[in-house]
């Protein structure tokens, strides 16, 4: 039961790694990995994940990595950022710059900046029991700027009691940018992107008995999201006991699809013009945005107020060709402004309500 524990502890230590905010500034292929953006509190990631037996493609430059046809059904899981001062396990972390949680139960504790995101601990409740695991030594994922080749790494280490068992934690942690070019999902088709592979060994120790989780993430990232848009994760698991030696218990890989409509950034200053024409303008009720000379993608669309507040908001997926009516009925007459996101471009457009 605590082997269990501990390997649920382990996944979510690293789901929000994947969460890194890239600033990517390449007009060139070769994507430069030069800061972060931070997951602000509030903000929410959606990611579908499948089991899979696919290849993460190869190291180099100017690979085509293609994954369009790996289906993704169901619902996806859902991770909202925190302000950590208003989660209940605050006073264990008081350095901490966010936190985030799938349940509300439980939570991961990270500092955050724009060179570097470093995982302090988190707190775990389930069936098999309750824990809090803080690092005396904590686990910094990766440091920007990151150059094609160049790789980071780092150790890590906790002690902590489940159901009055001491545990100890140690690790590594090693990232390079190894790979770019074009990512195809059921998404669609990314350019310029830059992928990282990242080894994580974790060692869990209990009296004797040792258990190693290897894990292998390829993740992809495009200029203009703030998170990967696509990750392969495989996991290997493996018991070590001095009258046994070291069995593997456990292998799995799988596909992680974030919902790019959901995590695109706005600060990115990457992002080049989106040409579109929006009719008619002025409006009483309804606006359509004209999309038939840009290609099929996910688009995060939204209407703000003159004082930057926003007034309506979207996530959509437009195939080439098509237009998309947004309805202002319910707006107070006055000036507002159209902003439209895709995965690198950006537009935006003063419309006015009657």
């Amino acid at each position: 039961m605590i082997i269990i524990l501990i390997k649920t502890l382990s996944m979510k230590k690293f789901f929000l790694t994947s969460s890194i905010v890239l600033s990517i500034y390449a007009a060139q292929a070769q994507p430069e990995l030069n800061s972060l953006y931070t997951i602000e509190a509030g903000q929410t990631q959606k990611v579908y994940i499948k089991n899979v037996d696919v290849s993460p493609g190869d190291a180099g430059a100017n690979q085509l990595y293609d994954f369009s046809d790996i289906t993704f059904e169901g619902s996806p899981k859902e991770s909202q950022m925190l302000n950590p001062a208003g989660t209940p396990y605050a006073s264990y972390f008081p350095t901490a710059t966010h936190a985030e949680t799938m349940d509300n139960i439980n939570f991961t504790y990270y500092i955050m900046n724009d060179k570097e995101q470093i995982l302090l601990g988190q707190h775990e409740s389930s069936y098999q029991g309750t824990a809090t695991v803080v690092f005396s030594d904590p686990m910094t994922v990766t440091k920007f700027p990151l150059a094609y080749n160049e790789t980071t790494s780092d150790n890590y280490y906790a002690t902590y009691v489940v159901g009055n068992i001491p545990m100890i934690l140690s690790g590594s942690v090693t990232t390079t940018y190894d790979g770019y070019g074009t990512l195809k999902t059921q998404f669609g088709t990314y350019n310029n992107v830059a992928r990282l592979k990242t080894i994580k060994i974790d060692t869990s120790q209990y009296y004797n008995v040792t258990t190693i989780y290897k894990y292998t993430f390829h993740s992809f990232f495009v200029p203009g999201y703030i998170t990967s848009l696509f990750s392969i994760v495989e996991l290997s698991v493996f018991m070590k006991a001095e009258e046994v030696g070291e069995i593997e218990m456990n292998y799995t890989k799988s596909a992680y699809l974030y919902e790019p409509s959901f995590i695109s950034s706005t600060k990115n200053a990457y992002l080049q013009d989106l040409k579109l024409s929006v009719s008619p303008n002025p409006a009483s009720d309804f606006i359509s945005v004209d999309f038939k000379d840009l290609s099929t993608d996910h688009y995060r669309i939204k209407v703000t107020g003159q004082d930057g507040s926003t007034v309506l908001e979207d996530n959509i997926f437009v195939s080439e060709g098509e237009s998309y009516s947004m309805n202002l009925s319910e707006l107070k007459n006055g000036l507002y402004f159209l902003e439209v996101y895709s995965s690198n471009r950006k537009a935006v457009k003063k419309i006015v309500k009657m």
